[in-house]
């Protein structure tokens, strides 16, 4: 029987205009995304992502989002490693443990019951960066102080 695997997007990557409308598992590092890894090495039955997001993930992904599958691999789609260290290090992960990276983040679980349920949760709830009338912010040098002036042409 081939793993559940459930790719999520914790919202901690940014990279800009790549980042609006794809959740960090479809982004592609190398010639694959998290997500096309994850459909080579088992089953995707869902992703999980914020819930501005929900609706657009599950019908770029073509599965559920944010349906919690018991006993799943979770996989951070911010994940830049290969099929085979997958394979490696994520898929023999045995039942309620946790994969970090070395800052602490998330790479992988797989959980069930209620710490599956405050995971997912805990993903639905990350607030999608607003960026307003003008990215990127531009530094204010002083220009409208009144001690500084844009130099004349």
């Amino acid at each position: 029987m081939d793993p559940v695997l459930v790719p999520f997007d914790d919202g901690q990557g940014d990279l800009g205009p790549l980042s609006d409308l794809r959740a960090s598992y479809e982004q592609r590092s190398g010639g694959l995304s998290v997500l096309e890894r994850c459909r080579l090495l088992g089953a995707v039955q869902g992703v999980v992502v914020p819930d501005a997001a929900a609706e657009l993930a599950a019908e770029r992904s073509g599965v559920p989002a944010n349906v919690g599958v018991d006993g799943a691999l979770l996989v951070n789609g911010r994940l830049h490693a290969g099929a085979r260290w997958i394979a490696d290090h994520v898929l023999p992960l045995p039942h309620g443990s946790v994969l970090r990276s070395a800052e602490g983040s998330i790479v992988a679980a797989r959980l069930s019951g209620a710490a599956l349920e405050a995971f997912v949760a805990a993903v639905r709830s990350v607030r999608m960066l607003s960026r307003g009338p003008m990215w990127p912010p531009v530094i204010d040098a002083g220009w409208t102080s009144g001690s500084h002036q844009a130099p004349s042409s």
